[in-house]
This record gives C-alpha cells, structure tokens and sequence, in this order.
C-alpha cells in the first residue's frame, strides 16, 4: 500500500459554517463555550483550545442512504488550517478510543473492517484496512459516542 491522508472538513464549508453559523441541514450552528482542549475539530483536525466552538449536526457520508448518520461535530470558532499530512495520523486521534470503520464505493459498511483500537494505535489498522479493495475509504469516530473524526483515504 502507497499511504493514506486523514481528512477533515472541506475548508470552504468550514468557513462557510462560521460565516453562516448554519449547519448542512440550515439548522442553526450552537457557539459552545469550551472549558477544556479537548473538543476536536474537524477541519484541522486538532484540539480546540479552551475557547469558542462551533457544534452541529454533520453527515460526513456524501450520499444519503441508511449508513449515511447524522450526528454531533466541532469546529473551531475561529479560522484555522486544515489538516494536511500523508502517513501522519491527526491530533484529533490521541489519547482517545475510537473505531475504524471500513466503507464500500456504494456508501455500506464493510463489516469485515471495523475496529475499535487506541488513537494512537490507529495506524496499522488504516494500512490493513486500506490494503482491502472492498474498502473505499475509513472512517475514524469515537468509540465511546461514535462521533466522526475524519475520513481516511488512499494517498
């Protein structure tokens, strides 16, 4: 296998999100007053700092259908950068359980690639997971919340 990039939001809906403080659905984005560093943002995929968020409702999947869930995000209040790195894997991932779940071209769950493993610790299950042809790309969520991460992709 060749490598794999983590992806977080587009940055274009990402300022838009900000500018609007609307979500994808129109609904209204709630400005969240964060008490610690460790609300991850989907954008740059990093903690935000102990200050204003953005939190709303996400459908990372791009085409509805019964896979296609609707749940709870972060983005930083403020512009940041988004995350760009091959073969790293993201801040967002540290110190937290997540899942790692393996979907086809035709949005489905490949139920044959799905882990729950330590942040950190992600890595080789990306690679093994990526090596399958039947996965089109991860998805990385929370394992406690199932909230999305970030997708993963081939490089």
């Amino acid at each position: 296998m060749s490598g794999y990039r983590a992806v977080g939001l587009d940055s274009d809906f990402a300022r838009q999100i900000r500018e609007e403080r609307r979500d994808a659905f129109g609904d209204p984005v709630e400005v969240y007053l964060s008490d610690s560093a460790r609300k991850p943002c989907r954008h740059c995929l990093d903690h935000i700092p102990a200050a204003q968020a953005l939190l709303l409702s996400h459908r990372p999947a791009p085409l509805p259908g019964p896979y296609s869930e609707v749940g709870p995000i972060f983005v930083c209040g403020e512009a940041c950068a988004p995350f760009e790195a091959e073969n790293r894997l993201p801040p967002v991932l540290e110190g937290r359980k997540v899942v790692v779940r393996g979907y086809t071209a035709e949005e489905r769950i490949n139920y044959e690639a799905s882990e729950i493993v330590e942040g950190e610790d992600a890595e080789p299950v990306i690679r093994r997971f990526l090596e399958d042809p039947k996965n089109a790309y991860l998805q990385v969520r929370t394992a406690l919340f199932g909230c999305f991460l970030c997708k993963v992709e081939r490089a």
